[in-house]
């Protein structure tokens, strides 16, 4: 079965590290694979044919390959991983999916017939901008090596392609800065359609130059053919040297999903035996009062009580009725040292004695008991 023909319109094109990478790369095989009409090793063709194009969409969709199984129970991580790595002792590094170019935006804008446009990938932190990408980097990483002897850690990039407004029917090719073109086409266009980014998985070799500022004019090239278009490319993984690490730990689970319908009631059982009594249950409210009962017949007089305390003095009662008139009345004091008409006020003076002394009057009688003072008597006006 053809590989094309097995993916439809899901074709998935792999651009194949040329001998000359292979020999250049320190660990690499001397001897290069050898490739069909399509440009195909024959281990990467039996790989992909165990792909479908639903694995093909998800590993596009940035699904990590290690989740991805295979038709014949392989995750697409191991698989890329001997795909790779056995021939050339590559490991895959999955990525997520991320903008380094857009001709869009981009500088140079659309790309024109026959006109190579070299790109730059490498570089975690690498301002794609210019190129119509992002501008924070995607995490390729960078050069390894010091000196004259730098060259690039990534040595291939998995990249989605996808074809823009083209302005006819046209075909693109892709490569390795500084390396030949693959023979065969990558992918056809039409003006009438445009491509989808999952459709174009392309892996592609990195420019594998080795010196002091090596790849400086980028690290991958393309080119269209017949009808100008614009491109759009989404890095998902890049492979470096040495064999792949031991598996991660598992993910976190995922939260729990929706509680099912709930299922038909079944049959009635059969009725258990009673259970032992429960515990006495708490004390209830007391209820309402009870009717007045009739009142029952008068006791005897009981003994007399002790006397009451005094009970506070009442108001004082009206005055009571004029006495008799008065035509005498007494002044008396130790501070009068001789009694005198003026002694008596508005009164007539009577007379007087020296003190000790006593005088009775109409009025009442009053005395000075010590010597020195008067008793006079008067009489009212």
């Amino acid at each position: 079965m053809r590989f094309v023909g097995l993916l439809g319109r899901y074709r998935v094109a792999i651009a194949v590290l040329s001998s000359a990478f292979m020999l250049a790369a320190p660990g690499f095989a001397q001897d290069a694979p050898l490739l069909d009409s399509e440009g195909f090793s024959q281990t990467e063709r039996a790989a992909f044919e165990q792909l479908t194009p639903e694995q093909l969409q998800q590993f596009a969709d940035g699904v990590p390959a290690a989740e991805i199984i295979t038709q014949k129970g392989d995750t697409l991580e191991a698989l890329l991983g001997r795909t790779v790595a056995d021939e050339d002792k590559l490991a895959f590094v999955n990525l997520q999916p991320c903008r380094i170019a857009d001709t869009r935006t981009a500088v140079d804008g659309i790309l024109d017939v026959g006109v190579i446009r070299m790109l730059d990938v490498r570089g975690e932190t690498t301002d794609y901008s210019d190129q119509g990408g992002v501008a924070t980097g995607c995490g390729v990483p960078g050069l390894e090596g010091s000196g004259s002897q730098q060259q690039n850690t990534a040595k291939a990039v998995a990249i989605n392609f996808k074809i823009v407004t083209p302005e006819g029917q046209g075909y693109l090719r892709a490569g390795a800065v500084a390396q030949p073109f693959p023979g065969s086409v990558m992918v056809n266009y039409s003006q009438t359609s445009t491509v989808p980014a999952s459709n174009n998985l392309l892996i592609l070799p990195m420019c594998s130059t080795v010196g002091s500022s090596p790849c400086a004019a980028g690290d991958i090239r393309v080119v269209v053919g017949q009808a100008r278009t614009h491109l759009v490319l989404d890095v998902v993984g890049y492979f470096v040297e040495g064999p792949a690490g031991p598996a991660g730990p598992a993910g976190p689970a995922g939260p729990q999903g929706p509680a099912g319908a709930t299922g038909p009631q079944g049959p009635r059982g059969f009725t258990g035996p009673a259970g032992p009594g429960g515990p006495q249950g708490p004390t209830g409210n007391t209820g309402p009062a009870g009717p007045a009962g009739n009142p029952g017949a008068a006791g005897p007089t009981g003994p007399q009580g002790p006397q009451g305390s005094q009970g506070v003095q009442g108001p004082q009662g009206p005055a009571g009725p004029a006495g008799p008139a008065v035509n005498t009345y007494a002044i008396c004091a130790s501070n009068i040292s001789n009694c005198t008409p003026g002694t008596c006020g508005n009164g007539t003076f009577l007379g007087g004695t020296n003190s000790p002394c006593s005088v009775t009057s109409d009025a009442g009688p009053c005395t000075v008991t010590g010597f020195g003072g008067r008793c006079c008597l008067c009489r009212p006006n």
